[in-house]
């Protein structure tokens, strides 16, 4: 992450990574590089799964993201995308400052699904951990 924010930025900022899958993993990263912490959290489908089966009475399938959803399957869906996204920016807010933006890197199969809903600066990274191995692979 640290090479991708160089070769992008000439100070490149602190950043959180996210790994949005079937859980969430949100890593945060000072401008050094220096690993600070993670959060994990249910991904998307599993937050909507566990809805549905550990509440009375609510089998909807799930609907939009809308910022005041009135009618449950989209009040579900966007509860959860609001959770996953606080959950994000809480790591944000916590790792910069009012005058240092803090880049959010975002791969995973629900990467294009949630970057959306985020702050920018946003990245949505495709194959993140296949280019960490082959920044692994060449030493650098």
């Amino acid at each position: 992450m640290r090479r991708r924010a160089v070769e992008s930025d000439v100070f490149p900022p602190p950043c959180v990574v996210i790994n949005a899958g079937t859980a969430v993993t949100v890593d945060a990263l000072d401008s050094d590089g220096v690993f600070h912490g993670g959060v994990i959290l249910p991904g998307v489908r599993l937050m909507l799964q566990s809805l549905a089966e550990r509440t009375s009475a609510l089998k909807i399938a799930p609907g939009q993201f809308h910022d005041f959803p009135t009618n449950t399957p989209d009040a579900l869906y966007s509860g959860v995308m609001q959770a996953i996204c606080g959950a994000i920016e809480q790591m944000r807010a916590k790792l910069g400052a009012a005058e240092v933006s803090v880049k959010c890197y975002i791969a995973g199969g629900a990467a294009q699904e949630i970057g959306p809903y985020l702050s920018p600066p946003v990245e949505v990274v495709d194959n993140l951990v296949l280019e960490g191995v082959l920044v692994l692979a060449a030493g650098t």
